[in-house]
């Protein structure tokens, strides 16, 4: 009996059925007792994958490299999943029945890893692997079938049977899954990675197991629930592609969630392309929130674009093999809608090499989704931005002169959304900034597993973060993030403890039960004119704050604004106000490097980094500059655990800007500005504060950014505008609005405010600039 009690469709959400909208590009199955069913269709092998192949594609050539060598064996043991799909699909492709008894010896050696698992070999709880195993274990069914003697056919059966079993008992799933609550109950994890590979395995077996299985109809039901009336809403209540655990969680879910949307409509025809707009769209979020560099992982080639992910937002160890789920992931979905203006881009990026990009075990991917013809063009935007997740990537340019890939480009990210996630970190207002190949304001810690110390109490904190800390000493932490070390929780002066689950949502229906909760910084304002970026944003509810406080604690802040403007290539301008509910709560602004800077006279700062360098400064008279070695919090040291990927400290240098008065006042503002460069290049312009009335600033060379000094908008102003500066940008205006402007020559002109409130002056003159409001 299939746990569907705690499952049933909330009130408020009608179930959603599968569309007559555009059907997937994948060729589907002539009928549903056709083998292959599952993503590889007899129609997909003739019409497409068999000519590839016969044509020589790269692709091609890379799947019978993998498959002529000892790597499958070599792999069988790690990947045994991808094994069994590269082998299979070779002999689909050429029909060598050597193929097939090797995808055999793999799909049986997936047999004994599921198996031998603790969670079937005794009553241990399942977890993420076992879930991917499982599903493993139904695609290699499914596409080996017709070569599987009776004798291995019915104990594969027999024992996904099991699994289904295990997979739909809450009380054995592992911690992800199912939350327990505290009136005994079960919610349904959809925010959770673990959740979706779940529902993968279940959909899976459910199709490689119908016509085999009596029960097949009751897990295909028991899926179709699962992905309708609770996968799509958690889809649509992160719009723009995004997910809030991060970029390496979001590759393993969406590896998942991709190939199930697929698996439905080849297997069934049943077709939720239609259902939300979050497909298409992650199409894009994938690519802008990828670096322009690459990441080196084993077993893949070098030099390859496109495979660089940043370690933000969620808690993955940096160059992660997820980097290869992502791919995998866009070239799936590319195939299912080729005709999204997000996968002409994604065809651009792949086609700067004529190599594949995925290799080994990866290798049978690229070789099935990417279409070697396609033909694509660079993103005609540098900005993706996601609301309620509040994720922000934005990059100086996407091609050279020659029209390749920029790999100097400088890229930015930023976050200021929700919560949903445990895996999501508490960092709203974080910024990072790249170049080159470098990072050169960085997120600060290594990935030591959840629970470990450092992870609770530095690693996923805000103090790791390139944001803003306001110091409470009796503000508590407790049970903000799983920490089985030592079960405690320091005071890193950070944003606030969501509840006693570690701030998981949970899923849609859950969060919006307790949705001020879960509220904890929107993006106001942002506005994009010619090379300037400009963008605003409230983090006062990430903080305890009257309306969002922890239990025990008290509100520390009244308000937290935090707004930036770049200047494309690479000059980077931070404004921070901070209003304080008393004068003892001292603020901090932070910024993280991966190597110590060093003053440069009285004006500038600089880090190193690669062939790259950065460029610092606290422009702001009234705060100071310190900088931070280590790992430290509350006074203590907190070392990592390094992963298999990661052997050194990151973030490891912290520029910490304090107010020189701290206890005076309750309203402290900051004013941070980063010029990112080459090695070699000059020391930029001195910069000059400047006060005006109602504004301050900071000039440098031909530029002046101005922001208001009152969060409300601004009615009149003047200022100085600095000589050498011809151009001036104005924040904080009324959004739209309609200033008559005095100028240094004595002029007057009219001018209106974009939606943004910010005006953009080209002006040659150095003076006195007014405004008012007309």
């Amino acid at each position: 009996m299939l746990c569907l009690v705690l499952l049933l469709t909330p009130r408020g959400w009608a179930r959603v059925g599968a569309q007559n909208g555009p059907e997937p590009a994948l060729p589907r199955a002539a009928s549903t007792t056709e083998r292959p069913r599952l993503l590889l269709t007899q129609n997909a092998l003739q019409s497409i994958l068999i000519p590839r192949a016969t044509a020589g594609a790269a692709t091609w050539e890379a799947l019978l490299r993998y498959v002529e060598s000892d790597g499958p064996e070599q792999d069988q043991v790690t990947y045994p999943e991808q094994v069994t799909r590269a082998l299979a699909v070779a002999y689909w492709v050429t029909g060598d029945a050597d193929y097939a008894q090797r995808g055999r010896d793999s799909l049986l050696q997936n047999f004994v890893a599921v198996q031998s698992h603790p969670a079937l070999a005794s009553d241990a709880p399942w977890d993420s692997r076992l879930a991917q195993q499982i599903a493993g274990l139904a695609v290699g069914f499914d596409w080996l079938i017709p070569t599987l003697p009776e004798g291995d056919r019915q104990p594969i059966i027999g024992l996904l049977a099991r699994a289904m079993t295990l997979l739909n008992d809450p009380a054995r799933a592992a911690d992800g899954a199912y939350v327990a609550m505290p009136d005994g109950t079960y919610r349904f994890a959809s925010y959770d990675h673990v959740a979706l590979e779940m529902l993968w395995a279940i959909t899976a077996t459910a199709i490689a197991l119908w016509g085999e299985h009596s029960s097949a109809s009751e897990w295909l039901d028991y899926a179709r629930l699962l992905f309708t009336n609770w996968l799509l809403p958690t889809l649509d209540s992160q719009p723009g592609g995004a997910w809030a655990e991060g970029i390496g969680y979001g590759a393993q879910a969406h590896w998942a969630s991709i190939q199930t949307l697929a698996a439905w409509w080849t297997a069934f025809g049943e077709n939720y392309l239609d259902n939300t707009d979050w497909w298409a769209d992650r199409l894009a979020y994938t690519l802008f929130a990828s670096q322009p560099g690459i990441q080196r992982l084993a077993g893949q080639p070098q030099g390859l674009p496109g495979l660089s992910y940043p370690t933000i937002i969620g808690d993955t160890a940096r160059t992660s093999e997820t980097a290869l789920l992502a791919r995998a992931q866009d070239l799936l979905l590319a195939a299912l809608i080729p005709g999204a203006p997000a996968a002409a881009w994604q065809n651009w990026l792949w086609n700067q090499t004529e190599d594949a990009a995925l290799q080994g075990w990866m290798a049978v991917e690229e070789f099935l989704w990417r279409d070697p013809g396609a033909t694509g063009s660079p993103p005609d935007r540098l900005l993706w931005i996601t609301p309620e997740t509040g994720h922000m990537f934005l990059r100086s340019a996407w091609a050279d002169a020659s029209g390749n890939l920029d790999r100097n480009a400088t890229w930015l990210s930023f976050n200021a959304g929700d919560r949903y996630a445990l895996r999501q970190f508490y960092d709203q207002g974080n910024l990072t900034l790249w170049r080159a190949g470098a990072d050169l304001l960085t997120r600060s810690g290594v990935y030591s597993g959840l629970g470990s110390d450092h992870d609770a109490n530095y690693h996923a904190r805000t103090v790791a973060a390139n944001t803003l800390l306001v110091c409470d000493i009796s503000e508590t932490f407790d049970n903000i993030r799983p920490n089985t070390e030592r079960n405690a929780w320091l005071n890193d002066c950070g944003q606030r403890a969501i509840d006693a689950r570690g701030g998981r949502g949970i899923n849609p229906f859950f969060r919006a039960e307790s949705a001020a909760t879960y509220e904890t910084s929107d993006i106001l304002r942002y506005a994009e004119e010619g090379r300037l970026n400009y963008l605003r944003a409230d983090l006062t509810a990430a903080y305890n704050s009257p309306g969002h406080t922890s239990p025990i604690n008290r509100p520390k802040v009244q308000e937290v604004l935090r707004e930036w403007v770049f200047i494309r290539p690479s000059s980077l301008v931070i404004y921070d106000r901070v209003r304080t509910t008393q004068p003892e709560f001292v603020p901090f602004a932070l910024l993280h490097l991966d190597a110590p800077p060093t003053p440069l006279g009285e004006s500038w700062w600089r880090v190193l980094g690669g062939e790259s360098q950065l460029f610092l400064a606290g422009v702001a008279p009234q705060n100071t500059l310190e900088v931070i070695e280590g790992y430290q919090v509350a006074g203590e040291t907190l070392p990592p655990r390094y992963n298999a990927t990661e052997s050194r400290d990151h973030g490891a240098y912290r520029v910490q800007f304090t107010p020189r008065q701290p206890t005076t006042s309750t309203e402290h503002f900051f004013l941070t500005l980063l010029v990112a460069d080459t090695a070699t290049a000059l020391l930029p312009p001195r910069w000059t504060w400047v006060q005006g009335q109602g504004m301050v600033g900071v000039a440098w060379g031909a530029w002046q950014v101005m922001f208001d000094d009152d969060p409300g908008n601004l009615s009149q102003a003047s200022l100085q505008v600095q000589p050498g500066v011809n151009q001036l940008l104005l924040t904080g205006l009324v959004p739209s609005g309609s200033y008559r402007v005095s100028l240094a020559d004595g002029t007057q002109t009219d001018l209106v405010a974009d939606s943004a409130g910010t005006l953009y002056i080209f002006n040659e003159q150095a003076g006195l600039v007014s405004l008012v409001t007309r």
